[in-house]
């Protein structure tokens, strides 16, 4: 048996399937706000040969923001979960 599963293991230690996917879900909301900034950047230098290019960069500069949001309230209810706050 592993250390997750023994009997008799304080309730509130997560189990380490939960702290390796708190780690997952911490890096990729680190690089979606990497992400997102390059977008940002891209649209504040590009020049516009190309119809539609900048609405099309404007989206998904959004998107990268609305997923960046999305991560963040999850990353932060999952620490809250861990750390017991209602």
């Amino acid at each position: 048996m592993g250390p997750s599963t023994q009997q008799g293991q304080n309730p509130t230690t997560p189990r380490l399937s939960e702290t390796l996917a708190l780690a997952v879900y911490e890096a990729k909301w680190e690089h979606t706000a990497v992400t997102a900034e390059i977008a940002r950047h891209r649209l504040a230098q590009t020049t516009y040969t190309m119809p539609g290019e900048k609405e099309r960069l404007e989206q998904e500069q959004q998107e990268w923001r609305t997923e960046y949001k999305r991560l963040k309230e999850w990353y932060l209810w999952q620490v809250a979960r861990e750390v017991g706050a209602p």
